[in-house]
This record gives structure tokens, sequence and C-alpha cells, in this order.
């Protein structure tokens, strides 16, 4: 099986999120999509992160009806901080038979390079989705540029706006939104 890794905090998903990943299912060349929630991404220092066990508890709602959609928890079994190499080994060791691609925004290509073992890692196959403004030239052997549809939404905006209050219904599922409510979450 091949199987398209889409990594992130996830904090919160959003339905932004769930369409880049059922475009990937559907035209990426992949069988699955599974969201590998990382507990912390090593160019980012967010103060406002969830504990891991809200974010994969919301991933898990937001994917529960999708089949070709599935959570991975496999970062928050590794060292901290995660890195792409660490988890690609350990998806490989436990899943022999099966192939992996990963799925990153444009705005990720320029800094590839600067990634740790950032060759091993280019050496695996890798979706890119356009984000505006971002260059995605980059020499890697095999790199596909999708025509993913651009989606302006971010997890930073969706934490905002419900710290002041605003209805986020429409920009992550309804189970997502019910579970942020319920658990008095980025208040």
């Amino acid at each position: 099986m091949n199987i398209g890794l889409f990594f992130g905090s996830f904090n919160p998903i959003h339905n932004g999120h769930l369409m880049l990943a059922q475009y990937m299912a559907n035209f990426g060349g992949v069988d699955e999509v599974w969201f590998v929630v990382s507990p912390q991404n090593p160019f980012k220092q967010d103060m406002t992160l969830l504990p891991a066990q809200h974010r994969i508890e919301m991933v898990c709602r937001a994917v529960e009806h999708t089949p070709h959609l599935k959570v991975s928890d496999i970062e928050l079994h590794l060292p901290v901080p995660s890195y792409t190499i660490n988890t690609l080994r350990a998806l490989e060791a436990r899943h022999p038979d099966d192939t992996f691609t990963l799925i990153m925004g444009g705005d990720n290509v320029a800094g590839l390079p600067r990634w740790r073992e950032a060759d091993q890692i280019m050496a695996h196959r890798i979706l890119v989705y356009p984000r505006p403004g971002c260059d995605t030239t980059l020499e890697a052997p095999d790199m596909t540029v999708t025509d993913a549809p651009m989606v302006d939404i971010s997890s930073t905006m969706i934490r905002r706006w419900v710290s002041r209050g605003h209805c986020i219904e429409h920009y992550v599922p309804h189970s997502v939104a019910q579970y942020i409510s319920d658990n008095r979450l980025y208040l």
C-alpha cells in the first residue's frame, strides 16, 4: 500500500486539512492518507499547542467516517523534537510492505534542504500542495507540485476566533467544533 503522510500539529484540524488530504487520496496516487500528529515541530515554538491527546481526538473525530483518511500517533512515541527522518524510519520498520509518500505545503519546500538528513527524506516521493507566494522549485528526485485547491484557513485563525467567541462551525467539522466547545479549548 502507498501511504501519504500528512504531518502537522493539527491544533486544531480544520476543513482545509481535510480537503487537502481527500484531494491527495483521490488524485495523489496514494491509497490512504495518514494524519501524523506531531508533538512539536523543531522549527516552531508554539506556546498555544494543546496536549497531544486533545489533538489526536479531534483528528480522530474529523476522519472517523472517511475510509481513506487515518490518524497516526507514531511521533508521540518518538523522541522530541520530531524529525521527519526518524518518523519515516520508524514507520518503514513497522510497515515494511508499505511505501510512504510525504505530503507537504509549498511553504516547506524552500526549507527542506535544512531538515535533518534532508537527502534521505527527498529520496521519498513528495507531493506538494501549493501555498500563496511560496517558491516550490527544488531539485528532488520524485517531487510533484499538485493542483490541490488553495485553502486559506489556518489553525492560528481558528484558535484566534475561538478565543474571541466567534463561530467556527463551517471551518472545522461539526464534531471538532463540538469537542472544542465541550472542552473549553482555546479560550
